[in-house]
C-alpha cells in the first residue's frame, strides 16, 4: 500500500468496486481505509482466505493486483489464496515469483504482468511519433489511461492530497 497501492485503491473504488489492501505497515493500512479501501490489514500472514471469503460471499477476489517490491514470495501466495476460481492476478510491482503450481493450477488463475502506463509504453511509433492504437483494438493505451486518471481527478473521484507527505522548495 505504497504510492501505487494507495492510488489503485482510489481508482478501484471510483470504478464501483471494493478494494482490499495488505501491507506490512499499519499506518499504510490506515491510510488505505481513509482513501476508500473496504478492507485493509497488515500482512502478518499469507492466508487471508477466511477474511476475504466473508467479504466476498465465499467467492474470493475477482482480480488481485500486486504492487509490492519484495524478495519474498508471500505476495504471490496471498494473491493465490484470496483469488476466486479463474481470477486474474496481475503483477505491477517487483516481487519474487515462485508460483505454487497446485494453488494456481487448481484455481486456473490467469497470471499477468503489466507494463508501466499501459499499451504503447516502449513502442517508439506510439511514444515518439504519437501514433495511437485504434480504440477498437486497444481500449486502454498509455494516453487513455492518463486521460482517465485526469478525469477522475477533475470529478473528485480520486484525491492525491492525502498522499503528499513532504513539500520541498526548488
Amino acid at each position: 500500500l505504497g504510492l501505487l497501492g494507495q492510488i489503485l485503491i482510489q481508482i478501484i473504488k471510483a470504478n464501483g468496486c471494493r478494494a482490499f489492501g495488505f501491507d506490512i505497515s499499519q499506518s499504510k493500512c490506515d491510510l488505505a481505509i481513509t482513501n476508500g479501501a473496504y478492507f485493509a490489514q497488515t500482512a502478518s500472514k499469507s492466508n487471508f482466505e477466511e477474511e476475504v471469503g466473508l467479504l466476498t460471499n465465499g467467492f474470493g477476489c475477482d482480480s488481485v493486483i500486486i504492487t509490492t517490491g519484495t524478495s519474498s514470495n508471500d505476495p504471490i501466495l496471498l494473491a493465490g489464496n484470496i483469488a476466486r476460481d479463474k481470477a486474474k492476478v496481475i503483477d505491477i510491482g517487483i516481487t519474487k515469483m515462485d508460483l505454487p503450481w497446485d494453488l494456481y493450477y487448481h484455481k486456473e488463475l490467469d497470471f499477468r504482468f503489466s507494463r508501466s502506463y499501459g499499451p504503447g509504453r516502449y513502442d517508439p511509433v506510439y511514444e515518439e511519433k504519437g501514433v495511437d492504437y485504434p480504440i477498437g483494438y486497444v481500449r486502454w493505451t498509455e494516453q487513455r489511461n492518463m486521460m482517465s486518471v485526469l478525469q477522475l481527478l477533475k470529478d473528485g473521484a480520486i484525491n492525491f492530497s492525502k498522499l503528499i507527505t513532504h513539500e520541498y522548495n526548488f
